[in-house]
């Protein structure tokens, strides 16, 4: 497997792209991202040099069902959450629906360390490759004043990690999970989850839902909690609920 690493880079998912139209299996690093991506149409910023910026691509040898190519997302989530646990040898990490990971800070609120954005490209209906593209905070110390209350690192939690070896064992923990078949970790990523018969709230509105179940495809099945409507809230949409 090849792996390439650049000082600066506009996307490691945009770069990891390209490559896989040759390569089977790659690994994109950088020092610094121009233009991370995160959920729709998001940005993911950051300090030259102090974070992880990182793509894992993958060419299918069998198309994947459409509706499994969920977890490749969720490989991406469950990998660092376990590379945490594993480095800090301590729990304060919790995923939140769709793609972030929390920690638990000294204030005792849990603030975003991690996220994970999966793209697949396709020929007709056949996802012909995936890329999981990952961002964790790692010796970050300062945030903008936008993202300021709601993110740390793991500098700030009090764990000074070298960038480098974190990439090395994060790219052990995603090979780790990609052995394992799809629906051991779909429960898993359910389980860690602890979303049914949770309330959530759209960011869109003001309407909050309980959630009924967690559907093969990722998305939720929820009720409105006022006029009892049934919908499916999936990856385009950004929920707040209790975490914890």
């Amino acid at each position: 497997m090849k792996q390439y690493h650049f000082p600066q880079i506009d996307s490691t998912n945009d770069f990891a792209k390209e490559l896989l139209k040759t390569e089977s299996e790659i690994i994109v690093t950088a020092d610094y991202q121009t233009k991370g991506k995160g959920r729709s149409n998001r940005t993911w910023a950051g300090d030259y040099g102090n974070n992880i910026y990182y793509s894992y691509g993958l060419r299918h040898d069998v198309v994947p069902v459409l509706d499994n190519i969920i977890i490749y997302q969720i490989i991406g989530c469950l990998a660092v959450k376990s590379l945490l646990i594993e480095q800090t040898q301590n729990d304060i990490f919790k995923l939140k629906y769709p793609n972030d990971i929390m920690a638990l800070d000294n204030s005792r609120f849990y603030k975003k360390i991690a996220g994970v954005l999966a793209e697949h490209s396709f020929l007709g209906n056949d996802c012909i490759s995936s890329i999981i593209g990952i961002g964790v905070n790692v010796n970050q110390a300062i945030f903008n004043n936008e993202i300021f209350n709601n993110a740390t690192s793991l500098k700030l939690l009090g764990y000074d990690k070298n960038v480098n070896e974190l990439i090395e064992k994060l790219t052990l923990q995603i090979q780790f999970w990609l052995k394992k078949d799809s629906v051991t970790i779909f429960n898993i990523w359910k389980n860690e989850l602890n979303l049914v018969g949770k309330i959530v709230e759209l960011t869109s509105s003001n309407d909050k839902w309980q959630v009924d179940s967690i559907l093969n495809d990722g998305r939720l099945l929820a009720i409105n909690c006022n006029s009892g409507e049934q919908r499916k809230i999936d990856n385009g949409d950004s929920v707040r609920y209790k975490i914890g």
